[in-house]
Parts: structure tokens; sequence; C-alpha cells
């Protein structure tokens, strides 16, 4: 055991933590990720795992660290290389949930009290570790004779918010079951845990909620009692409803039963459009069981629950894994909500309402998503564009962002910034064109356009990456007679560059509130002819970017692998 810090929480070491997360809390680092960028990766990746804590995070030392076993025959103790050879190594795919996951939503309906965490406060992994219960085996612990005891797991790194250290147990039956694949854990995803995950080790107890799976362990003992630490006995419970009050939360909570398991959930992650035609839709989102019963099938409702549509499993690993789902609805109308519910193996089905408690945790109503009219840019559930405040977090950590970030990668085919190409002539009906440049900025997800090399320089300065010659368009002074314009609109709250050169659409749009006029890019045209081909407008509304092209190859990239929706033609101009 080291204690690196004693009598208060300090911050001055602090890890560095993913960018990719939406902030609820600094001191200590607390942060989610969108669930749309959840429902894309069946093991989720390092960057978008959430982080839950309540001290400090700090870089540990592997050398110098131990595990101290507190048996009934005297204490034993291993450092972590001795726990990686001495020991069979045990792989198993686990969901990671935190109590508090949908507070927000709890709140909603009454104040709740604790960290307003949306629906991304869950992670699927690969775990990699020693089981627990060969540990206390070695370290002479007979379990035959301990019915009724616990394990308790803590770490005594640093103070936390409300306790010298943190603890907490699970019953010592848990850890002894051959198949309950509690491990001493050191790998993630195939990957020595990091700071922010536990390294150099942590507790992962499958299908028990999160406050359990202790990071930074240091000592494990067994005790007849359960953990006297304040995060077993006096939080993460179900407070009877009439509880609504810290005062009246004193009285209760010696009274209320831990927290073990989390019960059946589904969340909608995304609502997208599926092609130009505006009646259809996919729907994508995850769903969890309680404990090892599996999910045997999700549905989603747009009437209120009045009817339901059965919901395709496209993953589900094992007896621990989260389950990932999709469905496609057809002949929807223009905009709504659609509901999505959860039923497992052994028939327990997701009920419409959660149960409301003041600790906020557990919650578990029906999903809910919404979508609404095509052809705008979408607002999202606050009637907003994707903003700049937690908002401009989503759209950093999408999926979408970090699929586009992979997919250019691939392609190899984005020119550096020094390598913009030069304005060339290239005619259209006998008129004269110059090269409409793109650039792509993964910290803001735009897509930006522009004639104007002075104007793009600058763009670059500041973080876009040139991507070439979107295609050929008519200047600003063009006399080309049957040319229009293309506006050119900006919102500063979400960053977005939107191009359309139909003024009704543009009207619509600056009618909204959400965008700014920002001039006249250049001149199109609004008919097919002298060779020009449609230039393509696509749309991703989980990162609010507008993106447009005359690669029709680009477009089935986008759409099938990137989650956007194909809004058809926006103008025809000369390509590449």
């Amino acid at each position: 055991m080291v204690r690196l810090q004693e009598d208060a929480m300090d911050f001055s070491e602090e890890v560095p933590h993913s960018d990719l997360l939406i902030v609820r809390g600094t001191e200590p680092y607390n942060a989610e990720p969108s669930a749309a960028a959840l429902v894309e990766f069946p093991i989720t990746p390092e960057d978008l795992i959430y982080c839950r804590n309540h001290s400090p995070v700090l870089d540990l030392d592997e050398s110098t660290y131990t595990v101290d076993i507190l048996g009934l025959e005297g204490p034993r103790s291993f450092t972590v290389e001795e726990l990686r050879t001495n020991f069979p190594r045990v792989e198993v795919v686990a969901a990671l949930q935190c109590a508090g996951n949908r507070r927000k939503e709890m709140d909603e309906v009454k104040k709740v009290k604790g960290v307003l965490w949306n629906d991304g406060v869950i992670a699927n992994c690969r775990w990699a570790g020693v089981r627990v219960r060969d540990i206390l085996e070695v370290a002479g612990i007979d379990f035959s004779s301990l019915n009724g005891w616990h394990v308790c797991f803590t770490s005594n790194i640093t103070p936390c918010q409300d306790d010298r250290d943190y603890g907490a147990s699970v019953p010592l039956t848990t850890v002894m079951d051959p198949d309950g694949d509690v491990l001493l854990a050191y790998d993630m995803n195939d990957e020595p845990l990091s700071p922010d995950h536990g390294y150099p080790l942590r507790v992962v107890v499958p299908g028990f909620l999160g406050a359990r799976w202790v990071k930074w362990v240091d000592t494990i003992s067994i005790s007849p009692d359960e953990s006297p630490n304040f995060y077993q006995q006096r939080d993460y419970k179900v407070l009877p409803e009439e509880v609504d009050t810290s005062e009246k939360a004193e009285a209760a909570w010696g009274k209320t039963p831990s927290l073990t398991t989390l019960p059946i959930n589904s969340v909608i992650g995304s609502v997208t459009r599926l092609g130009a035609d505006s009646d259809a839709l996919r729907i994508k989102g995850y769903a969890i069981a309680n404990g090892d019963v599996q999910i045997s099938s999700v549905e989603v409702s747009i009437d209120d629950g009045a009817t339901w549509t059965p919901a395709k499993i496209t993953y589900q690993e094992g007896r621990w894994s989260w389950t990932l789902w999709e469905a496609h609805l057809k002949d929807v109308p223009s905009e709504g909500v659609v509901y999505s519910r959860a039923t497992d193996r052994l028939g327990r089905r997701q009920e419409r309402e959660g149960q409301w408690n003041f600790r906020g945790v557990a919650y578990n109503p029906w999903g809910r998503g919404s979508w609404g009219p095509l052809g705008l840019p979408q607002a999202d559930s606050d009637g907003d564009l994707p903003a700049h405040n937690s908002s401009e977090f989503i759209m950093k950590l999408s999926s979408v962002a970090i699929a586009l970030a992979s997919l250019y990668a691939q392609a190899s085919a984005a020119p550096a910034a020094s390598s913009v190409p030069q304005p060339a002539t290239v005619l259209t009906c006998g008129y004269p064109t110059v090269p409409f440049l793109r650039a792509w900025s993964k910290s803001v997800t735009d897509h930006f356009f522009t004639t104007n090399q002075t104007e793009m320089d600058a763009f670059l300065a500041n973080g876009y990456v040139a991507q070439g010659i979107a295609a050929y368009i008519l200047p600003s002074d063009t006399q080309a007679p049957t040319a229009v314009p293309l506006f050119r609109l900006y919102s500063s709250k979400s960053g977005d560059h939107y191009y359309t050169a139909n003024t009704t659409n543009r009207d619509e749009v600056l009618s909204r509130g959400n965008y700014v006029s920002d001039g006249i890019a250049g001149y199109v045209y609004a008919d097919q002819e002298c060779g020009t081909v449609p230039f393509y407008r696509i749309y991703n509304h989980t990162i609010g970017d507008n993106f447009f092209t005359t690669d029709q190859a680009e477009i089935y990239d986008f759409v099938d692998q990137l989650g956007y929706t194909d809004l058809g033609v926006t103008a025809y101009v000369n390509p590449q």
C-alpha cells in the first residue's frame, strides 16, 4: 500500500484526460461521452470511456505498487509483476455502468442530488487480470466456513470527497463463484490500464454497478460486514421516494440496502434519416440487462407505445456485455418522438417510468429520441443546434468525428496545408470559374468551402486541414446570365458553415435564428447545363456538419459508414 496524499485532496498532479468527453466536474474530474458516439463501437475506445471520480487522478508507479491481502492468517502482499507472472491471466468482456446513468432525466422529473449525468456513463470493455478468487485462495482464505461474509476493496492512495479513502464490498460468494469473473484487472482493451481507469490495478465485478469496481485498489480484506466506507453505506442506494432532502436521508441510509446490480435499461443513441427520402429512419442504441441475464429483444415505438417494432441486435458478447441494437423505420412523419424498451431472457421488460429517488441512481424509463423536419440543419432536443458549450464536446467526441479522421487518414488523399492547389481557370458555359477550396476541422467538426485563398489560409492557421478542390464555381463578378448565387451561412453556436442556392431555403434557415448570413460564396447553376455535375449536400445531425461534394463514392462512404443523410442536389458545378 502506498498513500500519496494524507490530509486533503490535492489536484496539482492531476493527469491529462481525454478531450473527447463532456466534462461534468473538474475537481474531481467527471466526464462522459455522448450515447451517439458510444453506440458506434461494440468495444468502447479508451477516449470514449467515461470518468467517474471522488478524488484526484494520479499517475502511480507500478514498480513500487503492491496490493495487500488481509486474510485471517495474516497479511500477504503482491506486486503487479507477481500478479502478471504467477497467476493465470483471465479475460472477460463486461459492461461498466455508473449507477447515476441518466440522472439528468430523473432530475427533470424532480430534483436529485449528484452529478447530472446524461446517458453516456457506460462502457463495454475487454478486461484482463487475475481472478480475485485465485488470490484469496493463495492467501489461505477458506471461504467454505465464511457464509454471509464480504470481500472489501479499498484504495488508500488519496483522500476522497466524503471519506479518507475509497472503499466498497461485494458478497464473498460472488467473488468465489467460479463463473463470477471477478477480477483484479491490469489490462483494458488489450492495453495496460490508464490512470483514468485504475492503473495499475482495478477491481472488475461484472454485473455490478460501477461503484463496486474500485480503481487503484491496494487493499483487499474479508469481513462479516459490508465495507464501512461512505460510498458503500451512505451513497449509491435507492432511498424511498418520500426521502427528498439530505436531512431525511440521514435516517434512511442505514435502513436501505446497498445497490449491487442495476435494472434493465435501453437508451437511444442516434436517430438518422436514411437517404434523401423523408420517411425513413435508422435508430441506434444500447441496452443492458440486470446481472448476468442478457437482453433478448429491443423494440421501438413512434406512437407513444401503442405499437412496437422489433429492433435488430447487432452486438452481444458473453454473459456480461452490453447489447447494441439498430432499427429501421419507414413511412414516418416529418418529425416525432421514438421510444425504446428492452426485454431480458427471463421476460423482464423495461417499464415506461423509472423510480425517482433522492440520490438519482438506477433510473431506467423507456429510452427516448426524436427527429425533425428534413432539409434544415437539425436542432437537438432542446431546440438548439449542436452548440459550442457542453454540446461542443458532444460534437468532438462523436463517433462520426472519430471515423471521419480515420477515413481521411486511410485515404491519404488530403493535401497538406501548404499544398492547397493554386487557382486555375476552367470554363463553364464559356465563362471562367475558380476553385472552390475545401477544408476540414476535427475539433469543430466543420467542412469549410471558399474561393478565397487568403481566407482559406486564415482557416488553415486556425486548425483546419486543407482537402483540395471540391469543385469549380463561378466567381462573384461573373457575367453568366443563368448563374445563381451560392449563399453562405454561418452558425457561431455550432461552428458550422452552410451553403445553399435556394433563396427560400436560405430565408427559412435564417428565420430560425441559429445561422447568420455570411455573404455569397460564388455562383453556380440551378439546373444542369454546359457539362456541370450535381453538387450534393449531406448532413450529420450528431455533429452538426453540412458537407458538400460532387463525388458519389464519397457520399456512399459518409452515408454508409458515418451516419450522414443524403439530402440531394444543392446546385450544379464544374467537376474537379
